[in-house]
């Protein structure tokens, strides 16, 4: 970490004017080299007088120095060897700098505070090749400035962010030129209102907008109310003004009513009267202020244009016929439609992820700096970080509803702040200075779901019951009838999306997806609350995803991957009819939409939520049909064997075995398999009646021959895969290669669709080959895996742990850097994904790659610390998997026999001794750095 310069500093920005161009007209490799040669210039004269470079960011510096004539210096000797440098003919590399000197106020590793900002803003108002110099860094230098050199005065200047007029100055010296353009100052003729905060972020969207100026000459920020489009428009208009002659322009139209008065407030804002213009009053005066534009360079910002669509078009589309060097930058919520315009959607402010602990958004930025604006102690730390972060989620990064939060600061913490989002529309208002339509945050939905009409406000009230994101087909359902045609639902959902109240985004397939920021759907449920369509709508809701569900095959929702992943797509939906089920009392519902989800629960994270589930469900069995009773209590067995609890397992599988009473179909088939899986891991402790490894098997054989009655193959594949699964936890690799064998046939000779049957049984017959000593084809079906998980479309928490499961194979066929970079990569997987015994499936898998590596000494404390961390050896399931139970009883008895059993018990109580950050962290020692591994696929 460097150490930055405190107390009196001058701080040095610089960048290279026209960038953008340049990039483009270069190309990115010979624009990047040209970088390069610029950046290496301008470190050599900042080292040279002692400069700390801060960051670097692009084509800009940030440096910092600790006296102001040697930041003069430097700047001085970069220009004259920029100048001096032999450029490409077709373009050379100009840098603005900027100089102020202030006091620094550090945090952390970072400068922050008013004077930094005030020397960057210094800078923007440069011109290539031009040193601008602040009236406090010209006080502090005038008596020693470099030989040859001299300050010119340049007067006061606004510039943009700053509310006082700075007085600049401009270092000139010898051979460097001293005739510029102004600045690029708020002085060229502009009504641009003086901004009394920061602006926050928006870095990329200002770059493209700027970027679309220079081809495009109308332009419309489109985006929901409180998105922040008028305060993006005003930046980027305060940095253009040194490219428009006749100035930048800023027209608001919110207050205006009538269209017939659009053209008047265009002009008044512009400055102009009728009488400006040359011509008599024969013409309109729209003519005539078309003719008072007809020869000047500037920039129009029309904000507000969604109430006066039609007026506003009809003028804009007369300016650019009339005007050819008048551009245009309009806010809307919708776009205007006219031709020729490009529509830039205005994003919400970036949120952080709920993983990204430790990350800094934007949006966090604008909520500490609107809260130090009311209360100064106010500081983003490790206290405050994580209620601001989900703070701004549950804002959706909305700006306003930001601002509006971070003011309560004043007498609320950010936890209770949190806490009260849930009446956000009550929490969240602005001050009485503000204007009336964003007094409030409902305020500010009220203006655009006033500009609606009635079909598109009952389309959007009903587009509320939708949880996340939903598809057209889903929108059609539940959204038509009393009024509203299923035909007309697409082109009302395209209104409402055009008018920024509905979001639209491509999913997994380039599929259409659509969704309301949670802020907009608690406003439209309020509506529809108001309209008394709440109970109606919900259930038509969980009436149409509970008949998609029920359309498409059970033997795909168990089983296929592309079932699963569309099921993974809609979950917020039917977590929603889940819980509309329930507080419409009725558990068959539930128990059959729950039911039907069996492939979305086991190959994720979320059983213990589908445990709850039906738990609350077969409180009223009673009411369940035996088809509902029997699915119920299967799944929940197999839900009870995730979540380790081998006993209710056993229970819920032998009362849906009893209720189908004999009844051949997937639930009896899945229960049979569900309790011979349960008696194998009972009968895999030492000390267990035999008669559970018979009850195992025979219950798996019943399995396999009621599944291959005449019931769908992936029954039969599933069969046979757990047939395997059992007699891994017996004991039995050899019979256990058989049944993954016969699941590949099966599956394979079926031409079955990708699913989670197939890499997990090839993934069993690596593992079990491999424990065989059959190393040739082991490794077959280790790469047969990989090749198949290759070309999967996506990848489950489930691949977590069987692909590890293939790394002994690997290893011992000779694949070392490959096991051991995929090894590095578990580590860090299975210790957040959330699933029971993870950590324990790592540390097997990586004993059994020490004891390959020749290191059983290491491999008996893995093993060890595999057995217990976590509390694992006070379960009836130790391991997760037969795989890792069975590679630790076979791998155990190997480091006895290497070791002696003195040592090797020695070696085991270490590893039991660990906690489980010391066993990974001892994991990861014995392994090769990433660097020196092939990369993992």
């Amino acid at each position: 970490m460097i150490t930055l310069p405190q107390g009196t500093v001058t701080f040095l920005f610089s960048d290279v004017e026209g960038s953008t161009r340049l990039s483009r007209q270069f190309g990115d490799t010979r624009w990047a080299e040209l970088l390069e040669s610029h950046r290496t210039m301008l470190r050599q004269a900042f080292a040279a007088h002692s400069g700390l470079e801060v960051d670097t960011q692009g084509d800009s510096f940030f440096v910092a120095f600790t006296r102001a004539t040697d930041a003069l210096a430097a700047a001085l000797d970069a220009q004259r060897a920029l100048q001096a440098h032999e450029w490409p003919t077709d373009g050379r590399v100009r840098v603005r700098i900027g100089l102020h000197t202030g006091e620094a106020a550090v945090r952390g590793n970072h400068y922050i505070g008013q004077e930094v900002h005030r020397a960057s803003r210094i800078c923007d108002a440069g011109h290539g090749g031009q040193i601008v110099v602040s009236q406090t860094t010209a006080e502090l230098a005038r008596s020693s400035l470099p030989d040859g050199s001299r300050l010119d005065d340049l007067g006061e200047h606004r510039l943009k962010d700053l509310g006082q007029p700075q007085h600049l100055f401009q270092l000139s010296a010898p051979g460097l030129s001293s005739e510029f353009p102004r600045l690029r100052s708020l002085d060229v003729p502009t009504n641009l209102p003086v901004q009394r905060s920061s602006f926050i972020g928006r870095d990329k969207e200002i770059d493209a907008i700027r970027a679309a100026l220079l081809e495009q000459r109308l332009l419309t920020l489109t985006g929901i109310g409180g998105s922040g489009k008028t305060r993006l428009a005003l930046q980027v208009g305060a940095l253009e003004l040194g490219n428009f002659a006749d100035g930048v322009f800023f027209v608001d139209l919110a207050p205006v009513a009538d269209p017939d008065l659009v053209a008047q407030t265009l002009a008044a804002a512009c400055g102009l009267a009728p009488g400006d213009s040359p011509v008599g009053s024969t013409r309109t005066f729209v003519d005539r202020l078309v003719m008072a534009l007809t020869s000047r360079r500037c920039l129009l910002l029309v904000d507000n244009c969604e109430h006066l669509l039609d007026a506003t078009a009809e003028l804009v589309d007369r300016l650019l016929e009339g005007c050819p060097q008048v551009q245009l930058l309009t806010t809307s919520r919708e776009a205007l439609g006219v031709e020729g315009e490009q529509v830039v959607q205005v994003p919400s402010l970036a949120v952080p992820e709920e993983s990204a602990t430790d990350a800094v958004t934007d949006a966090m930025r604008l909520f500490a700096d609107r809260a130090r604006a009311v209360k100064a102690s106010f500081q983003l730390d490790a206290h405050t970080s994580p209620p601001v972060a989900e703070i701004c989620r549950r804002l959706d990064g909305i700006p306003l509803a930001i601002e509006f939060a971070a003011a309560r600061v004043a007498h609320l913490s950010v936890q209770q702040i949190a806490e009260r989002l849930e009446d956000r529309f009550h929490l969240l208002t602005g001050g009485r200075r503000r204007i009336r339509r964003q007094q409030t945050l409902s305020a500010t939905l009220d203006w655009s779901h006033d500009l609606l009409s009635e079909p598109e406000r009952v389309v959007f009230r009903r587009l509320a019951v939708f949880a996340g994101s939903f598809a057209l087909d889903a929108a059609e359902a539940v959204c038509s009838a009393e009024g509203i045609p299923r035909g007309a639902v697409l082109d009302l959902m395209g209104s409402l999306a055009a008018k920024s109240l509905v979001t639209v985004g491509h999913g997994e397939r380039s599929q259409t997806r659509y969704r309301l920021l949670e802020t907009v759907r608690l406003y439209a449920l309020d509506k529809l609350d108001s309209a008394g369509e709440v109970q109606s709508l919900r259930s038509r809701h969980r009436d149409h995803y509970l008949a998609w569900l029920e359309a498409v095959p059970l033997e795909s929702l168990f089983f296929g991957m592309e079932a699963i992943e569309a099921v993974g797509r809609e979950i917020d939906n039917l977590r929603a009819t889940a819980d509309w089920c329930l507080a419409d009392d009725r558990p068959d519902m539930l128990a059959r939409l729950v039911t039907r989800m069996s492939g979305f629960w086991i190959t994720g994270n979320s059983y213990r939520v589908a445990k709850g589930l039906l738990e609350q469900a077969l409180t009223q069995e009673e009411r369940l049909s035996t088809e509902e009773r029997v699915e119920s209590h299967t799944l929940l067995a197999w839900l009870s064997a995730m979540a380790l609890d081998v006993q209710a397992a056993l229970s819920h599988a032998t009362r849906a075995v009893d209720l189908a009473a004999g009844q051949v179909g997937p639930a009896l088939v899945q229960a049979l398999l569900v309790r011979a899986f349960g008696n194998a891991v009972l009968a895999s402790i030492p000390g267990m009646a035999p008669m559970l490894s018979a009850q195992a098997r025979s219950d798996a054989g019943q399995a396999v021959n009621a599944a291959r009655s005449d019931l769908p193959k992936a029954l039969e594949a599933n069969a046979e895969f757990m047939s395997a699964v059992v007699e891994m936890h017996l004991g039995g690799a050899e019979a256990a290669a058989r049944w993954y064998s016969a699941c590949v046939r099966t599956w394979e000779d079926a031409k079955l669709d990708e699913g989670w049957v197939l890499p997990s049984a090839l993934s069993g017959l690596a593992g079990s080959l491999h424990l065989m000593g059959r190393v040739d084809e082991a490794l077959e079906a280790a790469q047969r895996f990989l090749t198949l998980l290759e070309h999967a479309s996506t990848r489950w928490p489930w691949f977590d742990g069987v692909e590890i499961e293939v790394l002994p194979a690997l290893f011992a066929g000779g694949a070392h850097a490959r096991a051991d970079c995929a090894l590095h990569k578990a580590a860090l997987t299975m210790r957040r994904n959330g699933v029971d015994l993870a950590p324990n499936h790592f540390l097997s898998v990586a004993a059994v790659v020490e004891f390959l590596r020749g290191r059983p000494e290491r491999a008996g404390r893995l093993l060890g610390a595999a057995r217990c961390v976590g509390g694992a050896d006070k379960e009836i399931m130790a391991f997760r998997t037969p795989i890792s139970l069975a590679f630790y009883t076979h791998y155990m008895s190997l480091v006895r026999a290497a070791l002696g059993a003195e040592e090797a018990r020695r070696a085991r109580d270490e590893g039991r001794a660990m906690t489980i950050d010391e066993a990974f962290s001892y994991a990861l020692q014995g392994l090769r750095p990433l660097t020196a591994a092939v990369a993992w696929r």
